[in-house]
Parts: structure tokens; sequence; C-alpha cells
């Protein structure tokens, strides 16, 4: 925009709105004369950067008028570190991602407030959110999620008469991925995730048996018999497997088991899994070393880029690699851990669903994929083989993480709506 007036980040905000669901559109600006570019003429990522100071937004700053408003804006405030929120401040202007989402219906539940995901997401100001749950009676505290460890998160209500899509958590721990999946699909459909428990400070089993137990435990108490639906994007697909091996054991149905691209424990996937590991290691420890350095210095700029460099390329959700809080790597760190020790699935016999990008299909020497690594026949027969009964595979375009972020996700949700409405 050479000779241009730059538009201001109200204006960019409001232009991106008509373009992408809300919690897509950036919370922060950085005006740059050029892109930093490496000595390939590529995007150097590592050296954008970091935005600086709190978002930008255009509203003038109006105090709470009720108790309601008051305890929201103070949640608010505390999950996306403000000073302060006017009741008229929009959630993602300030900040708020897809993990804060979460994150604030947790610490709302905490309190006894009957504040669930999509509430945030459909009132995204403290004065829409208190008019809407105003009215509701409340909820006995840490109903929907608990610091002690409860793991189910309503993603989206529905209606009473269908029954809910279960999405279980991918190796960050957090359901908040599932966000778009949620949004996408048909009006009146439940979705519930299945989170960490190590996301509101509880414990989480040290094996991915372990966690299948656990997890099936809270599932059941929410919907004690099947048919079952269940959904898993990556270490998510192999927790879900797991549960889906139990549930027919016990004598229920699942009828549809949909597997994003699952991780495979053989030699590169396990390969992968350390080399995260390690990553993740590395980024503890520079975490550290951050936190003796003075804010704002060129020293501790640098380290900053380095480490989101560091965790990017451990996989890393970027919204996750909040600076001040250690949970995320740790959180990272202690699933994956539970993904290397000696995990060897069984075979599961009943029907099931893979759905593999372009990404993995065209894997070879050169061009690793996530999961796939070097070889998609290879992949594609370890699947097989851990899916004898009936395995029906789905080619989807663009990449591992493009499956679960619009507009890839929509094929997604078209591909659940079906079969959840061909299997009811």
């Amino acid at each position: 925009m050479a000779g241009a007036a730059l538009p201001g980040a109200a204006e960019l905000r409001r232009w991106l709105r008509e373009r992408l669901p809300a919690y897509l559109v950036p919370t922060a600006f950085v005006p740059l004369d050029a892109l930093p570019v490496t000595a390939n003429g590529k995007l150097d990522r590592a050296a954008l950067p970091a935005p600086t100071g709190p978002a930008e937004t255009d509203r003038p700053y109006v105090e709470p008028r009720t108790e309601a408003e008051a305890t929201l804006a103070k949640l608010w405030a505390e999950t996306l570190r403000l000073d302060r929120v006017g009741v008229h401040d929009d959630f993602f202007d300030l900040g708020g991602h897809s993990l804060a989402i979460v994150r604030l219906a947790a610490r709302a539940c905490d309190l006894g407030l009957p504040v669930g995901v999509a509430d945030i997401l459909e009132h995204p100001t403290v004065a829409a959110l208190a008019a809407a749950v105003g009215t509701r009676e409340p909820v006995p505290a840490g109903t929907a999620v608990r610091r002690d460890g409860g793991v189910v998160v309503t993603l989206r209500d529905g209606d009473a008469g269908q029954r809910p899509l279960w999405c279980v958590h991918p190796s960050g721990g957090s359901v908040a991925w599932y966000l778009p999946l949620a949004q996408a699909l048909p009006a009146g459909r439940p979705v519930l995730g299945l989170q960490a428990r190590g996301i509101d400070g509880g414990v989480d089993a040290d094996t991915m048996t372990g966690l299948a137990e656990d997890y099936l435990r809270e599932l059941r108490a929410r919907q004690p018999h099947g048919p079952y639906a269940l959904l898993g994007w990556s270490m998510g697909g192999n927790i879900a497997q797991e549960m889906a091996i139990r549930l027919t054991e016990a004598g229920e149905r699942v009828d549809v088991l949909l597997l994003l691209e699952p991780a495979v424990p053989d030699e590169a996937g396990m390969f992968a899994v350390t080399e995260a590991l390690d990553l993740l290691d590395r980024a503890v420890a520079m975490r550290a070393a951050i936190r003796e350095l003075t804010p704002g210095t060129p020293a501790r700029l640098s380290q900053e880029r380095e480490l989101v460099a560091t965790l990017r390329a451990a996989g890393v959700n970027e919204a996750e690699a909040e600076l001040g809080a250690d949970w995320p790597v740790a959180m990272w760190t202690a699933l994956l851990r539970a993904a290397a020790a000696a995990y060897r699935p069984a075979p599961y016999r009943g029907p099931a669903h893979l759905l593999v990008s372009a990404e993995a299909t065209t894997a070879g020497p050169g061009r690793p994929s996530v999961v796939a690594g070097e070889s998609w026949p290879t992949y594609e027969r370890r699947c097989r083989e851990l899916f004898p009964g009936a395995l029906t595979v789905h080619h989807l375009p663009g990449t591992h993480r493009s499956m679960v972020t619009d507009p890839g996700v929509a094929a997604v949700a078209a591909l659940a709506a079906e079969l959840l409405e061909r299997t009811a």
C-alpha cells in the first residue's frame, strides 16, 4: 500500500469480519515496510516481530453496571491478561482466541456461571453474554469444566433428540481445535469435546489406554449407552480408537468413528514424537531464560522469536504458545510422553472412516507429512492393519492442519453430518 494511508486496526478488523469467522480474525496488526525473507527468498517467519502492547479496540470504555457484568468483565480481564474490560468490548478484538474461549468458559463454570463455549462465540461482549445467561439457573460450580479434572467441554449445544458428536483432543490437550468443526455442522447437532485434565490443573493418565479409560468414564456419565459417534484428529484419533475398542467390548455400539490422520505407532511415528519432545524440552529451558531478561529489550525479543520458532517446529498451536504460562508446553510434553510410552494399539474391528489430506497421500522423500512420514502406502497399510473390520478412506485436499481449520474443515463437517444422519 505504498503511497496510501494505512487502514487502522478497527477498519482492517471490520473488513476481515465480513469474510472470516470471528475466531479467525487477527487480534493484532503489525505494519511492516517489507516482509523479512531468508537467503532463499522465502518468508522468514522467525524474523517476524511479535505484536506489542494491548489489542486495539475502537469502542469507548463502559464500566460494568450489574454484578453479572462485573464478574464476567473480571474473568475476561484475567483470561486475556488485561487491566480492565468494558462491557461493550469485543472478546476477539481484545486478543481472544479459540484456546482462550475454552479457558474462559472453564473459569466461569468454576464460579457456577452457566456459560458455555458456544455462548462466548455467539455473544462476544460482556453485556451481551451477561444478558444471554442472566435468565438461566446457576450451575453447580465446575459442572462443565472443573479444576479438579473434569474433561467434558460443550463446544456447541444442540437439540435434545440428537445424539452428540464426541471430539477427542489432539496432543496439545485442548479441544479448541474443534471449534470450527462445531460451527460448521448443521444446526441442532450437539458437539462435545473431551479435553485433557491438565488444561485446568488436573492430572492426566500417563498412558494412551489410561487416557481412553479416563475419558470413557466422563463420556458414559453424559451418554450412558450408544450408539456413539467419536471423532479424533491426530493423537485424538488414537485415543478415540482405544475408546471404541473398550465400548464394543462392553457391548455398546460405535457406529461413527472418524479418524483424522491419526498417528501410527511405528518407527517413523515414534521418531516424530521423540523429535517433538526434544524441541519442547528446549522450549521449557528457553522460557526460563527469557523470564530473566528485561521485557522489550532486543535480547529478549530475539529470544522470544526463537522460542516461537521452536514451538512451531514442535507443532504447537501458536494460540497455545503463551509466554506467560508454562502449562501449554507441559501439556504437550506430558501427552506426547504418554503416546511414546510403549503404546501398541490393538486392532479395532468395527467400521471406521479414515480422513487423509493431500499432504499425507503425496508424502515421499523430500516431502514428508506429519503422520505419513515419507511413505503414504506404508501409512495406509498400517492403518488397514489397525482397522481390519471396515475401513473407508476419504481423501481431502490441503494439509494435516487444514483439516480442522476453515475452509478445509467444511468437508469434514459435511462427511460427519452425512454419517450421523445415515446412522441415526
